[in-house]
């Protein structure tokens, strides 16, 4: 049963514009009562967004329209409805606002979203005018295997131009012989010998249970055969979808480097790259939070919930399609939202995406299929695909960082390189690692290819030709540095953050916005950078590692001598960086980890970072390090557009060394105030 509002929905373009359903959302849940299906399902949604501030929302305030849009892909790709094209719908969506609520911040916007989908054989997928399709209620279904073929066929045929055609490559020095499709032969693990052959690898989550690997005692049984029955349930699917897709070789990392031996794994993992780049495939085990979960038996059921209504079209108005497209009777289904790349990282159940070491896998890999927890997806040089859908996403024309991996793999010219460099390490740094000693070795694959594009110098996760803006990282949110020791504290892998989608941000800010400003000579200049490396590896793990730079260093008492009176030192706002610093008598403080006060006494007392020495008096200073110009259209005055970028600093337990312990921001006029103050120095940071 449907009420009036949802058995009149019309799919007749244009669709830039919102088109009312109820008159306020009272009314949809009455109707939800009342027995309307697809008011039920956008009931049960909103109940599972736990959107803020539920009370204030106002749903029974009949000013509060609620109003549906139609759209081609929700995040994905804009739809152009100018087109003459058919639509291609994919998306509608039910929000209502409350602007009062709104501006006080209190998230009370509305805002669902919903899949279209229709069988196949339907006119209004024929026609082009619904994209969405039905997704199996099971991965491991034949109808699932033959997409996948149809993909990985399309991949190889059709995408000469943008993919390489798979070709025999020097094996890894291990893989596992699959052995034929049929499965007579169990399979085992072989020495490639320097051999040629194609293989696909696999990118999974180890978990927390006791791993089955590859080690110097068992090497020999594991080399012999591998019953069935004893592997891992991710790795019997990786090994059935290889067969099923026709390839004899697949590489898992924990079986195929010997997990005993550091010196077959210090060799294997600088050939990690190779090993996923020239693979045919990658297959990612999304929705597996350990080896020991099945990623092809995993029941599937928000196409079972759906909502069926009819397709109402004004055909007057439709772009040229077949005329069956516009034949009374039509139906299109509806289902709550099944998520796709642009979720990907933040869904609960892909854990892939966390694992620090899954980052450089996914971005070598040429193709890449993906078992989600909702659905298939498939990634190639070309575009993106998703099960849910029929068309293909073509690189370029999706947005929301989604084309992070192919400017970063193109070429120099396509994307400023900081840009490229410090959006991947924001992405990389809340993933998770089994072990805190391989935060550089999980990124060096790529911190390597960075290097060979722009001959730049790497020194702790920063570039040396950079280094203003490598510095100059942001906590999104007051952080720990990890006992263990990983970095020295100018680098943002000292960090070890909580959160899982939140982690370190770098200033939005390009070469160009640091130059040609007021005080462009009295930018810290680098002086030296030194590293003691654990291994060979100029991209691998550290002991230790400083930079001393020459610039103004400002002590925290030459504050209370400014001529425009005090200063207050106020924690800045995380999620906004450079937000409130509007006067000259404001100086904004970013700390790494937790500070006692909103203002700030900057000569403090904490206890000493060594355990033997008690409380000491440290007092704060701040390294000047750049000023860049802010962007313009942010409603900054033209004359104060400008914000200087500080270090700021403590005494280190040796003398004449400092730590980082955050950064400062404050306009250029409060630095320039300070001129008869500066105090050039050269500072030794640890």
């Amino acid at each position: 049963m449907l009420c009036s509002a949802c058995s009149n929905i019309d799919f007749s373009p244009p669709y830039q514009y919102n088109r009312k359903h109820h008159a306020c959302f009272e009314d949809v849940i009455d109707a939800a009562e009342n027995g309307c299906e697809l008011c039920k399902l956008i009931v049960v949604e909103e109940k599972h967004c736990n959107y803020p501030h539920r009370e204030n929302r106002g749903y029974d305030d009949e000013s509060l329209q609620i109003f549906y849009r139609l759209a081609s892909r929700a995040g994905e790709q804009e739809f152009d409805s100018r087109r003459d094209s058919a639509p291609n719908l994919a998306t509608i969506y039910f929000e209502q606002e409350n602007k009062e609520a709104f501006e006080r911040q209190e998230g009370t916007v509305l805002h669902l979203f919903f899949d279209l989908f229709t069988d196949d054989v339907s006119s209004p997928a024929k026609s082009g005018l619904i994209d969405g399709r039905p997704v199996e209620g099971q991965p491991d279904s034949d109808a699932c295997f033959t997409l996948i073929e149809a993909w990985m066929n399309d991949c190889l045929l059709n995408h000469k131009g943008s993919c390489l055609t798979p070709s025999e490559a020097q094996l890894p020095t291990r893989v596992i012989d699959v052995g034929p499709p049929d499965g007579s032969d169990l399979p085992k693990v072989i020495a490639s010998e320097g051999n040629y052959g194609i293989w696909v690898s696999l990118s999974h989550c180890w978990g927390n249970s006791t791993p089955f690997v590859l080690d110097s005692k068992n090497s020999l049984e594991r080399m012999c055969g591998i019953p069935t029955a004893d592997l891992p349930a991710t790795f019997y699917d990786a090994i059935r979808v290889t067969r099923r897709l026709g390839f004899r070789f697949l590489w898992i990392d924990s079986l195929c480097i010997l997990q005993d031996s550091e010196e077959d794994w210090i060799s294997e993992s600088c050939l990690m790259q190779r090993y996923y780049e020239e693979a045919s495939l990658t297959i990612a085990s999304e929705s597996s939070f350990g080896d020991d979960q099945s990623f092809l038996h995993v029941q599937r059921s928000k196409d079972q919930n759906a909502v069926t209504i009819p397709v109402k079209l004004n055909s007057a108005l439709m772009p040229p399609l077949s005329e069956e497209s516009t034949r009374l009777g039509e139906v299109v289904h509806i289902r709550s939202e099944i998520r796709g790349f642009h979720d990907l990282a933040f869904l609960n159940g892909a854990a892939l995406s966390r694992r620090g070491w899954t980052l450089q896998e996914e971005f070598f890999s040429p193709r890449s299929l993906h078992y989600a927890p909702d659905q298939l997806l498939w990634e190639c040089r070309k575009g993106k695909r998703t099960e849910g859908l029929r068309s293909m996403l073509l690189t370029g024309t999706y947005y929301r960082g989604l084309d992070l991996k192919n400017d970063f793999l193109s070429g120099i010219e396509n994307m400023v390189m900081n840009y490229r460099w410090y959006i991947l390490v924001e992405s990389y740094v809340p993933r998770r690692l089994s072990f805190p000693s391989d935060k550089f070795p999980a990124l060096s694959a790529l911190a390597h290819f960075v290097g060979k594009q722009t001959n730049f110098t790497y020194r702790a996760g920063i570039w040396l030709e950079d280094y203003y803006i490598g510095l100059l990282w942001f906590c999104e949110h007051l952080e720990t540095r990890s006992d263990y020791y990983v970095a020295p504290s100018w680098s943002w892998a000292s960090i070890s953050t909580r959160h899982p989608f939140r982690g370190i941000v770098h200033p939005r800010r390009t070469a160009s916005d640091f130059a040609k400003q007021k005080i462009q000579d009295k930018r810290a200049i680098l002086v030296s950078c030194q590293v003691a490396l654990k291994g060979a590896d100029d991209f691998g793990t550290l002991l230790s590692g400083l930079i001393t730079l020459r610039g103004i260093h400002v002590t925290s008492r030459t504050f209370t001598s400014l001529p425009t009176g005090q200063i207050t030192f106020l924690r800045g706002d995380y999620r906004d960086p450079e937000r409130g610093i509007h006067n000259e008598k404001t100086v904004l403080c970013y700390f790494d980890e937790p500070f006692p006060r909103q203002t700030l006494d900057l000569d403090y007392i904490i206890p000493s970072r060594s355990p033997i020495s008690g409380s000491v008096l440290r007092g704060i200073s701040f390294f000047y390090v750049a000023t860049a110009s802010y962007p313009e259209g942010n409603g900054w005055p033209k004359d104060e557009g400008n914000i200087s970028y500080f270090l700021l600093l403590e005494p280190a337990e040796s003398k004449g060394q400092f730590l980082r312990i955050g950064v400062a921001i404050m306009l250029v006029n409060t630095l320039i105030a300070m001129k008869a103050w500066w105090e050039v120095d050269e500072v030794t940071i640890i």
